[in-house]
């Protein structure tokens, strides 16, 4: 059958539009693929191009965004793929992983360059690619190389670690066969068989695990097996005793049923390595714990981690959120995750994209590392950061809920009969009652006699401007007040919470007003500008010398370029006080994809730590003008827009 005739990127539009619940507009896709708006665009019409004859479309909804629409969705999945083209890189290091791991021998360099259609300096690069991806990281596998030849170390857990990895990468949750590659290392009659097996046999034992864990699992048995069928079996090491019976029967019933039906041998190394895979990601059902009973689930180190951390948040960001039971319980359940060493996370996310939306919870997660250096010995990486950032965001969601302050004063101004408004007064109440309080009812037409200087939030069903008032936000709503109208007054009440911790003190004006200005520098990377904006900082003795060392540890862990046009640097390490400095390039700088003009750098006093929160949101909102942010240039320049631009201001309200 004749794939469709698409660039990678437009295949990965196509692909992300066939398993989305909901319409996705051009922003958002356009983030999550990192490209811009228009591209996205124009890709939608390319791909258009091709659907026609298939009788399929990617529909433009008005308000709404992007939907895929086809009367054969599973042909359409099936055109979507592609073979092993190595024009990217992800391709070319992943066909050399599969080649390493299955090799029984050395592979010739000039070999794989005429079986890859690629030159020798590409070939060259991709092994460093590889080399990136799995020998600096974990599994770290060795990769040899002696003279034209190259292969991967004859380390038979490693090489089925890389597998693993390679193949639950490219997993597709929406179905079962993979969206991008076809692999043909495992039979699908196999992994079938493997897939109901694993889980009638977790469920008599009532073993639980989440749904990554459950795919990394499936898969080593799969591998295991095609190993052995091979002859690559583990090395001889003495039986482990098993201190989980359930765990042990589970897993001797899974290997024997594998035994029986493929004819195959699987020796106690093999069964020692499944019944550790079984027991590291078995999860602890939290439903019914009570807060008297955790020692009995969890280990004395795993509670004072989860303590300790929960006071930083309350003593930085004078956030308390130790009454939060079910916040309590799954951070303690995500910490036990962690201390056990090999749990699986569902990488397939774009990182970038999460940030952007959980910018305060990452503030939040990020104030985890020292206690994680602590105790763990090591930093979270990106991937586990933002998982806590995900929990981090629950917790916040029950905080604003249980702990809303004074109520936010609303006017509902409505251009339909009177039904409708007193109907949308009663949504609003049902829905956020904790949060506002709905003061009137206003037909449009009275706008502008009305007196909005005591009115916080008008919700209006016009796409009109409504007042002029500078401490009145307004939001358009649907009569329906439906589920996209919920969620855009959910984020006001969450920003509008927060406000009350970041500005309780200071505002960010005098800051600014203060700042060190740089304007129109020049760097020759990335790293000789974190290195330059954060040694004033020291040499002026604001911060020591670990404030310069935190923010390039954590560059490299996870990036702080998570949008276009500007770069907040910060640490969380307390400084003598609070100082921002401001830079400004000539030209632009590539920072992880993303042209750069502007950087941030700010040291917070631990007063002032909330700060950072007030700071995060008007530096990344979503709303601003980021093509004409992105052009400032001088100190004018910026000072003009801020105080020109509503979502940017920087007084406090």
């Amino acid at each position: 059958m004749k794939s469709l005739d698409l660039s990678l990127r437009q295949k990965k539009l196509l692909h992300a539009m066939q398993h989305t619940s909901s319409p996705k507009t051009s922003y958002e896709l356009a983030s999550q693929l990192n490209v811009s708006t228009r591209t996205i665009r124009n890709d939608v019409v390319k791909i258009n191009d091709e659907l026609a004859p298939h009788h399929a479309q990617i529909v433009a909804l008005k308000s709404k965004g992007y939907e895929f629409q086809a009367e054969d969705p599973k042909l359409i999945e099936s055109l979507n793929q592609i073979d092993n083209a190595f024009f990217s890189k992800e391709n070319r290091v992943r066909y050399l992983a599969f080649e390493l791991c299955l090799a029984e021998e050395p592979l010739n360099v000039y070999d794989l360059e005429d079986e890859m259609f690629i030159s020798h300096t590409t070939l060259e690069h991709a092994l460093r690619d590889l080399s990136d991806e799995f020998c600096k990281r974990a599994p770290r596998i060795r990769l040899i190389r002696a003279k034209d030849f190259v292969s991967f170390e004859e380390d038979e857990i490693k090489r089925r670690a890389v597998l693993n990895r390679l193949l639950r990468e490219s997993w597709n949750y929406h179905a079962r066969s993979n969206a991008y590659y076809q692999d043909d290392f495992i039979d699908n009659d196999v992994l079938d068989f493997i897939i109901d097996t694993v889980s009638y046999h977790l469920d008599k034992y009532d073993i639980e695990m989440e749904d990554p864990c459950i795919v990394s699992l499936n898969l080593i048995i799969a591998i295991m097996y095609y190993r052995i069928i091979d002859g690559h079996f583990l090395a001889y090491r003495h039986p482990m005793p098993k201190q989980d019976a359930d765990v042990g029967k589970a897993t001797d019933e899974i290997l024997d049923s594998l035994e029986k039906r493929l004819e195959c041998y699987i020796g106690p190394e093999e069964r020692d390595e499944i019944y550790l895979q079984i027991l590291s990601h078995r999860i602890v059902d939290i439903s019914s714990i009570r807060r008297e009973d955790v020692p009995h689930y969890f280990g004395p180190v795993s509670i004072q981690i989860v303590d300790e951390y929960l006071k930083a948040i309350r003593d930085f960001f004078r956030l308390d959120m130790t009454d939060d039971d079910e916040f309590y319980l799954s951070l303690l359940q995500f910490i036990q995750n962690i201390q056990k060493g090999h749990h699986t996370y569902n990488e397939q996310f774009s990182p970038d994209v999460v940030k952007r939306h959980h910018r305060i919870e990452m503030v939040l997660a990020n104030l985890f590392q020292p206690i994680a250096r602590e105790h763990l010995g090591y930093e979270l990486n990106e991937t586990r950061l933002i998982y806590l950032s995900y929990l981090v965001s629950g917790g916040l969601d029950h905080f604003i809920k249980h702990h809303p302050g004074r109520k936010i004063r609303t006017v509902i101004a409505c251009h339909m009969n009177q039904p409708v408004a007193w109907a949308l007064k009663r949504k609003a109440r049902f829905h956020f009652g904790n949060h506002l309080e709905v003061t009137d009812l206003l037909p449009v037409y009275k706008k502008n006699s009305f007196d909005f200087s005591n009115t916080d939030l008008v919700l209006t069903t016009v796409q009109k401007k409504i007042t002029n008032n500078p401490s009145t936000t307004t939001l358009y709503i649907s009569e329906f007040f439906n589920e996209s109208d919920q969620e855009q007054v959910d984020h006001y009440i969450m920003e509008n919470t927060l406000k009350l911790l970041y500005s309780r003190d200071t505002s960010l004006v005098r800051y600014f007003r203060n700042a060190w200005w740089h304007e129109c520098c020049t760097f020759s990377s990335v790293k000789e500008l974190m290195q330059t904006v954060t040694e004033e900082f020291v040499e002026k003795e604001i911060c020591n010398e670990d404030f310069q060392e935190d923010i390039l540890s954590r560059e490299k862990n996870t990036t702080y370029a998570i949008f276009p046009g500007v770069v907040l640097l910060y640490s969380l390490i307390p400084a003598r006080k609070t100082q921002f400095s401001i830079t400004t390039m000539d030209h632009r700088i590539t920072w992880n994809s993303h042209k750069i003009r502007i950087v941030v750098t700010a040291a917070f006093s631990k007063k002032d730590m909330p700060l950072v929160m007030r700071l995060t949101n008007l530096l990344y909102e979503d709303a601003y003008d980021l093509d004409s942010f992105k052009m400032l240039k001088t100190k004018p320049e910026l000072q003009e827009y801020i105080s020109n631009y509503p979502s940017l201001l920087l007084r406090v309200k």
